[in-house]
């Protein structure tokens, strides 16, 4: 999500005067009159909900800029003096409300998990509501922007791109006589799991079969006749025949780790002339140099084989994978 944009957070409570707001973010770009009247709109939504959830994006009433989501919560709030609330020692009905622009949507219901987490733990930090000020809602909403612009960061490749990865793998899976192995190992989890998103969104139709290992970080899809192994490089097994790799390698410092190395130099080892292995590294660390790494001395010592180094300078594309690809299509025709 970009810098500039803001959402704003609002803690109301169950009053005298029904669900009151009591304190919320600074410049919020909806007055306090209108927020006792959405409060009394989404009172009845908020009977039918339950805690730990969230609801919405739900649209704001004057404001079709603007979507909210809503957590609802217990709270100890002493000065309630409704004979329903005395009796429960004080405890009101409390309520989270997220309002953020609308273009934003997607990566607010796609962060919905990390935001809910998020409340569940802040909201246990206080007994009473006078314990929230002004200081705890500022800070709340500057953490929700950040779990977003995380969200944001972790993304990887556009759309475009992953509609080519599905319609290439959807080719081979077509094109190959008998089975063949499509390997994909990682050091990062986030690379597995964007591409198991991206393949289950496009070739969803395509998918003949899917394993799970549930004690590993192991997945196998069933194209056809095409099966694409991920797995972490923690997991890594060798597929003895018919088979191409491709291998994300994550380098946290200046140099490759030796597992690292170990698992690139096994891959190569592995590889038959017919076969075809990529290895992708990305570095947070500037002072990596590919060139003066042993992955790339592995590389060049691998002689008649079919190998491509691709260095990410950072983790917002998938192209390296399309011309491996393109390249595995042409060595099959």
């Amino acid at each position: 999500m970009p810098n500039s944009c803001d959402c704003w957070v609002v803690i109301s409570n169950f009053t005298e005067q029904g669900i009151t707001p009591r304190i919320y973010s600074d410049d919020i770009p909806i007055k306090e009159t209108e927020l006792k009247v959405l409060n009394t709109y989404y009172a009845s939504i908020l009977n039918y909900t339950t805690e730990d959830s969230i609801i919405g994006p739900l649209p704001v009433a004057y404001h079709p800029e603007l979507f909210v989501l809503l957590y609802r919560f217990d709270i100890i709030d002493d000065k309630v003096k409704d004979k329903r609330v005395v009796a429960l020692k004080g405890k009101t009905l409390g309520l989270i409300t997220i309002f953020y622009n609308t273009k934003y949507d997607e990566v607010f219901v796609n962060s919905r998990k990390e935001i809910l987490d998020l409340l569940i733990t802040w909201i246990k930090k206080f007994d009473n509501i006078s314990q929230i000020e002004d200081f705890h809602i500022n800070k709340l909403s500057e953490q929700i922007k950040n779990i977003e612009l995380l969200d944001s960061d972790q993304e990887m490749g556009t759309d475009d791109e992953y509609k080519l990865i599905n319609r290439q793998l959807d080719f081979l899976a077509k094109f190959i006589r008998g089975d063949f192995n499509l390997q994909i190992i990682s050091d990062s989890l986030t690379y597995l799991d964007t591409l198991k998103e991206v393949i289950f969104k496009y070739s969803a139709k395509s998918i003949t079969s899917f394993k799970k290992d549930t004690t590993k970080e192991l997945s196998e899809i069933k194209l056809g006749n095409l099966k694409i192994h991920l797995q972490s490089s923690q997991d890594y097994k060798e597929i003895t025949k018919n088979k191409s790799f491709i291998y994300f390698a994550e380098i946290n410092d200046s140099y490759a780790s030796q597992k690292t190395v170990y698992t690139f130099q096994n891959l190569v080892d592995t590889l038959a002339n017919n076969e075809q292995c990529l290895l992708c590294v990305y570095s947070p660390n500037e002072s990596f140099n590919l060139p003066e790494s042993p992955l790339f001395d592995i590389a060049s010592s691998a002689t008649g084989k079919n190998l491509s180094m691709f260095e990410l300078k950072d983790n917002q594309t998938l192209k390296p994978i399309i011309i491996f690809l393109y390249q595995l299509i042409e060595r099959m025709q």
